[in-house]
């Protein structure tokens, strides 16, 4: 009897840690979300929706690029638990960050003079 028992709670245990490992949907789109704003190829990622149905994320939103898009379409896809992408995702480049400023031809040092 108690080897029956041990054995039907190990089977619960199995059953229980298969079922913790499984992502959820909430799951998978924070994992996408988060990979997208820790990836620095992405520049517009804060124009990215995430969504997840049955293991399937949906990416609405605009990219900078369309080079943008396929990266961000290929994290998804490389994200635990997703099966499927759908790409509703619109290239517009004026999402892109503006361009930093050069540097203006100011000394290191404002105490030193300018020698030319």
């Amino acid at each position: 009897m108690a080897r029956r028992m041990t054995t039907w709670m190990g089977t619960l245990a199995l059953a229980a840690l298969c079922m913790a490992c499984a992502q959820s949907d909430a799951g998978i789109t924070t994992l996408v979300k988060t990979k997208l704003d820790a990836d620095r190829a992405m520049t517009s990622n804060a124009t990215i929706h995430v969504e997840t149905t049955k293991h399937v994320v949906t990416l609405t939103g605009k990219a900078a690029s369309d080079a943008e898009k396929k990266h961000a379409v290929q994290v998804a896809r490389g994200t635990d638990g997703v099966q499927d992408v759908v790409d509703l995702l619109a290239v517009d480049p004026s999402v892109a960050p503006p361009a930093p400023a050069p540097e203006s031809a100011a000394p290191a040092n404002p105490a030193e003079p300018v020698r030319q």
